[in-house]
């Protein structure tokens, strides 16, 4: 499942084959019909919550959290300490932690500036989440502090610079919970689920970076593959 910043399926290296994670492989998502997704403890159990249930996802980063979640690395990590979203970082209670961060293609330099007269028309004109590294203040009016944005650090000396390498996105809870529903509906009713047809991917590509666009494992191709497969399931085999 694919969209916007807002709305990651999963955290990719979760629904993805464990061969195809490997570098120079193309990515390979797992079709939410294989065992590993239902079993007692599968990937559904990981991803997917359900708050009128009191269900929590297992994986911490499918938690919507304005502060640093338990069992991710912490502010004061190496770039990529996390696997999935390279550490925490201090939202000031402005955002959710992300679910995952993936590098851009090629890293944007601010061209706004917090003493600029127009910085908030600036920033709007020109998206970078790495034009101030610190709050003036918190949400709720406390005190300022370094943001620590995983986005903004430098992997190869770990300092935080107006510079942008990577993207972001959230945890999707209620859009996994669509999808979970969907899947694994009431098989007698198939306008209500139980079709099997969900389709979940990450927003997180793992490689944006080769310079072959039409590869396998390029962005999103491996998503738009694993949409062919299951439909191809279901067409006439003439």
């Amino acid at each position: 499942m694919l969209g916007s910043q807002r709305h990651v399926a999963s955290v990719r290296g979760c629904i993805s084959t464990p061969e195809s994670q490997t570098a120079g492989a193309a990515l390979e998502y797992i079709p939410t019909t294989d065992p590993r997704w239902t079993s007692e403890n599968g990937i559904w159990k990981r991803i997917y919550g359900d708050d009128s249930a009191n269900i929590v996802p297992g994986d911490p980063h499918m938690i919507e959290s304005p502060v640093p979640r338990e069992g991710i690395a912490g502010l004061d990590s190496a770039s990529w300490a996390d696997p999935a979203n390279s550490h925490e970082y201090n939202s000031g209670h402005w955002d959710l932690q992300y679910a995952c961060v993936a590098p851009l293609r090629a890293a944007k330099p601010c061209q706004c500036y917090p003493t600029d007269s127009n910085f908030s028309g600036c920033t709007y004109q020109h998206v970078n989440y790495c034009c101030w590294l610190e709050f003036s203040t918190d949400a709720y009016g406390g005190p300022g502090s370094p943001r620590n944005n995983p986005l903004c650090q430098n992997p190869e000396t770990g300092e935080y610079e107006l510079i942008q390498r990577s993207d972001k996105a959230y945890p999707a809870v209620r859009e996994v919970a669509v999808l979970h529903d969907f899947g694994l509906g009431p098989t007698t009713y198939k306008d209500r689920g139980g079709t099997g047809n969900a389709v979940v991917t990450s927003i997180c590509p793992k490689d944006v970076t080769t310079a072959d666009t039409a590869s396998p494992g390029y962005g999103y191709n491996p998503a738009m593959v694993a949409l062919v497969v299951r439909m191809k399931e279901h067409l006439p085999k003439n």
